[in-house]
């Protein structure tokens, strides 16, 4: 069979290979605001070799199909499936700068988003108590869906919306862990599911990369989060973030072109997030030594916390996993344990005392 075009998207274009195969090319196009931006040299790669890796790494722990069958530079060879008009928006952190992210509806005053209920005083950037699922459509423009409204307009049922909801948090929490070591945070993330040919649920598309995914440097999240200044992004927010300065990109006129510098910028982030999450590639131990050390530095006096003591016993959790490996023996055991049960106090006395504890460690493992 001959490999046709059938679909030329914003960003991939999609060749049929066979009745039951497809062939995404993954371009180096960039696209935000629904619509073409720029070309980013080398993403299409490093987007494919990202996908490439979940999908493995998901099919082999069983937590649900793929349509993955096999890739070669910036193209994926993938099962046909019939695709779920839904976007699976799985949340963990409050931010945003598009017409369907939470912070734009949360500034805006709105505290009922996609079916999920914000309370008041949250600001940009903060760690959710927990991660919420935040559904949209899928379109030429995306707009915030609920679960009740999924069902009642037939796109699926109650159980299987329940099935997908399941599993997608499941997914985030994997990938959480996972880029976490790598000294990495998964704000938020999409996913896209659809059914193959023998009516089995297959998660498809593309999974936790720049394009689909908010990611930032943990190492220095602490400080900037307490000082009202924007993470450092491993995503296509840092040409949204540049265009939101200049324009409403939403308003239908031409956009400003992007600085070369810029988009070179944004290619270098693309490849040093690829290599991080492909080649396990973690960040040196002083670096998370140095996120910890913001976090304790925090002015307890002035009740200037970016985060609460929860969110910090989440942090640190995290933090504390991605160090484990330095640390052996029995001097392991015994830190893992005191700063757990330290981390779940309470009282935040307690809790920088336990961050100071693991920043002596640090400093004695680097």
């Amino acid at each position: 069979m001959e490999r046709n075009l059938i679909k030329k998207g914003k960003v991939r274009d999609i060749y049929q290979v066979e009745d039951d195969v497809l062939e995404l090319v993954q371009t180096d196009r960039q696209s935000a605001f629904d619509r073409h931006i720029c070309h980013i040299p080398g993403k299409g790669k490093v987007l494919t070799e990202v996908s490439a890796h979940w999908f493995k790494e998901i099919e082999k722990r069983g937590i649900v199909k793929t349509h993955y069958i096999s890739h070669q530079g910036n193209c994926m060879r993938v099962k046909k499936c019939e695709v779920i008009p839904v976007e699976v928006v799985v949340r963990g952190i409050i931010t945003g700068s598009t017409s369907t992210s939470l912070w734009t509806h949360y500034q805006a005053g709105k505290r009922t988003y996609a079916g999920v209920t914000f309370p008041d005083g949250l600001v940009k950037n903060q760690i959710l108590s927990h991660p919420v699922v935040t559904p949209t459509t899928k379109g030429e423009v995306d707009e915030p869906i609920s679960p009740s409204e999924i069902v009642e307009r037939g796109i699926l049922t109650s159980d299987q919306w329940n099935t997908i909801e399941r599993i997608a948090l499941k997914l985030f929490g994997l990938g959480s862990s996972y880029l976490s070591e790598r000294g990495l945070i998964l704000a938020d993330t999409k996913y896209e599911f659809g059914y193959d040919s023998d009516g089995a649920l297959c998660l498809i598309d593309e999974v936790h990369t720049c394009d689909s995914s908010r990611i930032w440097e943990a190492s220095s999240y602490f400080s900037r989060f307490k000082y009202g200044q924007e993470p450092e992004k491993f995503d296509k927010d840092l040409i949204r973030s540049y265009l939101l300065t200049l324009c409403n990109p939403y308003g239908g006129e031409p956009l400003p072109p992007i600085p070369e510098e810029l988009i070179w910028k944004a290619s270098r982030a693309y490849r040093d997030f690829g290599l991080r999450v492909t080649k396990t590639l973690k960040p040196k131990t002083s670096q998370l030594m140095k996120g910890l050390k913001e976090a304790a530095t925090l002015d307890h006096g002035m009740h200037t916390y970016p985060v609460s003591s929860k969110d910090l016993l989440g942090i640190c959790h995290r933090t504390l996993s991605s160090l484990s490996t330095h640390w052996t023996g029995d001097c392991q055991k015994q830190l893992r344990d005191k700063a757990l049960d330290d981390l779940s106090s309470t009282d935040e006395g307690t809790v920088l005392k336990a961050i100071g504890t693991l920043l002596y460690f640090c400093r004695s493992s680097d």
